[in-house]
């Protein structure tokens, strides 16, 4: 967790307080704020193309490690958008589409694996981007989760 808020507070100049945080992310986290640049469902071909190095679990297969939450039957990966490219274009990933697959491709316009070292142990992004991309869901579930994720995680 160390190494995620050295960066935060570093990189971006953010004060890591609770308080002021909702303050903060509307206008110095817009790049955060808007991780996902595309949402897909698809069948992956084997789980060989499920590397570690560019992966990372997302959404709802996320939350499980950062509270109480179960995780869902739906697989959700985070993927950096230049990852992604060379996964379509080899041919990777199968039956593209927005409804239906074995699993669903959050692409990201960054890496997720960029600020995840020596955050997760379970390959997961990390708790302030997963709090990002979930702020807005009204699922009771879901806010539960976040409010642990406040209390234990990114301050």
């Amino acid at each position: 967790m160390d190494a995620l808020r050295q960066y935060m507070h570093e990189t971006l100049e953010v004060d890591l307080n609770p308080v002021k945080v909702a303050e903060q992310t509307a206008d110095k986290l817009p790049f955060f704020l808007k991780a996902m640049y595309q949402l897909y469902r698809a069948n992956i071909l084997g789980r060989d193309v499920l590397l570690v190095e560019i992966w990372k679990k997302a959404y709802e297969s996320a939350l499980p490690e950062y509270s109480e939450m179960n995780a869902s039957k739906q697989e959700n990966y985070a993927i950096g958008r230049g990852n992604y490219f060379i996964l379509e274009e080899t041919g990777q990933l199968q039956n593209l589409n927005d409804y239906e697959g074995n699993c669903c491709i959050e692409v990201w316009k960054y890496s997720p694996v960029a600020l995840t070292k020596g955050v997760t142990k379970q390959n997961n992004v990390d708790p302030l981007s997963l709090y990002l991309s979930l702020k807005e869901n009204r699922d009771e579930r879901i806010e539960m989760a976040l409010e642990k994720i406040i209390e234990n995680y990114i301050w």
